[in-house]
């Protein structure tokens, strides 16, 4: 999403990019929106733009995670059914929790430090919170 360009009565036919993003995904679901409203969505592989990566979120990385899996969750919710929430969430959990195992292994080698495990398993714990609020599932661990 760092260049879109789209005309104005698309934009004006499906509405713009929804404010209850934070950051990230907006531009997945604006996309998706113009799609399903039979627009066309082209990519210009040829195009050349400078997009200095992580430049907003470089300072705050467990919290960017944690904005990315919020709006990951935003769209599903917006754009699937109930039933792919639940798969969906309880997905994530499995792979937060795998991600939580992985981090303990990486600390237990010497890779990481106790600090930065404990912001990675505090992100983690709030993906999975979100997950949980997103089905109304509190069990499943």
């Amino acid at each position: 999403g760092a260049a879109l360009m789209v005309r104005r009565e698309a934009a004006e036919q499906v509405g713009w990019l929804d404010e209850a993003y934070f950051i990230y995904v907006e531009e997945v679901d604006w996309c998706l929106r113009l799609h399903r409203a039979g627009w066309q969505i082209w990519c210009v592989p040829e195009a050349e733009i400078i997009h200095y990566e992580a430049q907003s979120t470089r300072q705050f990385r467990q919290e960017m995670f944690i904005e990315l899996w919020r709006a990951r969750l935003h769209f599903f919710r917006k754009h699937y059914s109930p039933m792919f929430n639940r798969a969906a969430a309880i997905l994530i959990r499995a792979g937060m929790y795998r991600a939580q195992r992985a981090a303990r292994r990486a600390f237990s080698h010497g890779e990481i430090s106790a600090e930065q495990l404990a912001r990675r398993q505090e992100a983690f714990d709030r993906v999975v919170h979100l997950t949980k609020a997103e089905t109304g599932d509190e069990a499943l661990r």
